[in-house]
């Protein structure tokens, strides 16, 4: 970790990099609360639609709304550990993982085109 920092005195990047965020921070900010509002709501409704799954896995995993929320952000991070989602429950996993694509390429446009302004104003 201290190889690191003294490497950052040659070439400024978590410099460069605070900078980015700090000029881009109120995008990223409403990204975040979007997600945590995408978390929730899409916690309450696949625990709606299966908890009463007939595969006993997946009910165990939707048997409330902490554990629904937990399963859920696995989700919405793009990892699927489960697979036998009732129809409604594959419609609605469906859904999540278009808004999380579109959620999660906010911030990666928002980043890369500051540091490509930054990159241009050097």
């Amino acid at each position: 970790l201290l190889r690191l920092l003294r490497f950052e005195k040659y070439t400024h990047a978590f410099r460069s990099f605070d900078d980015v965020i700090r000029d881009n921070i109120d995008v990223l900010t409403v990204t975040g609360f979007t997600a945590l509002l995408y978390w929730v709501f899409f916690g309450a409704i696949l625990y709606l639609t299966e908890r009463d799954n007939p595969d006993p896995e997946m009910a165990s995993n939707y048997n409330n709304v902490p554990n629904s929320m937990w399963v859920t952000l696995l989700n919405l991070t793009g990892e699927c550990p489960l697979a036998m989602y009732s129809i409604w429950g594959k419609i609605i996993t469906g859904v999540l993982g278009l808004f999380a694509t579109g959620l999660f390429g906010i911030p990666i446009g928002v980043l890369g085109a500051g540091f490509e302004e930054l990159v241009g104003e050097q």
